[in-house]
């Protein structure tokens, strides 16, 4: 299977890719890229993967958007990893499931089943 078939210009990430790929490989539902999500504030927030039936928010954890001079708007670590726990937060109160990933857990075939079957998202 060719990471490439599962490229999109919505893609974040080269790992959000990779990720999708696996879950077609694994045999979990196809999610819905870049799902926009209306906030506290009316500010909308985009989500890596939605898998609306179940009503779950997958998201891939690249550090780059923690560690990157240019993505962090003169915020410091610490107020950026602040800002996206509440943005986490605000996604959650909207009643939906929500799992997180990082290279090393969905590099692991178990590890990224477990992960995503502990959301709900069923396999074929």
């Amino acid at each position: 299977m060719a990471v490439i078939n599962f490229a999109s210009d919505l893609s974040g990430s080269a790992g959000e890719s990779i990720s999708r790929a696996k879950m077609f490989q694994f045999g979990f539902p196809a999610p819905v890229l870049q799902q926009p999500f209306v906030l506290r504030d009316r500010r909308k927030a985009k989500v890596d993967f939605w898998f609306e039936e179940q009503r779950v928010v997958g998201e891939f954890e690249g550090k780059g958007k923690y560690l990157r001079a240019d993505g962090g708007a003169g915020l410091s670590i610490q107020q950026r990893v602040m800002k996206e726990k509440a943005r986490e937060d605000q996604i959650r109160a909207q009643g939906v499931g929500f799992v997180r990933w990082e290279w090393d857990e969905m590099m692991n075939r178990q590890q990224f089943i477990h992960l995503l079957r502990r959301a709900g998202l069923p396999r074929k």
